[in-house]
């Protein structure tokens, strides 16, 4: 007995829906519908930031860049 409960999945991305953290919002998002997501969250970044007064607006936050080959944790790494 390990006493951990499970402890060989601690860390593992193996099982469940492949996800990654956004980069504006900082939610988890599955990777099939990313490019959704994305497109989504730049507009509603876009439309409250220019509700406020010219002063308290903040530039949309930058994409990570990540060569093609990054792993999901470089990019969720890279995105928080």
């Amino acid at each position: 007995m390990d006493g951990g409960g499970g402890g060989a999945n601690v860390g593992g991305a193996s099982k469940g829906p492949r996800s990654l953290c956004c980069y504006i919002c900082g939610h988890q998002c599955l990777t099939s519908s990313w490019e959704i997501h994305e497109k989504g969250c730049i507009k509603k970044w876009e439309e409250t930031e220019a509700a406020k007064p010219p002063g308290q607006r903040r530039p949309l936050p930058r994409k990570p860049e990540l060569g093609a080959g990054a792993t999901l944790e470089e990019r969720d790494a890279a995105a928080q």
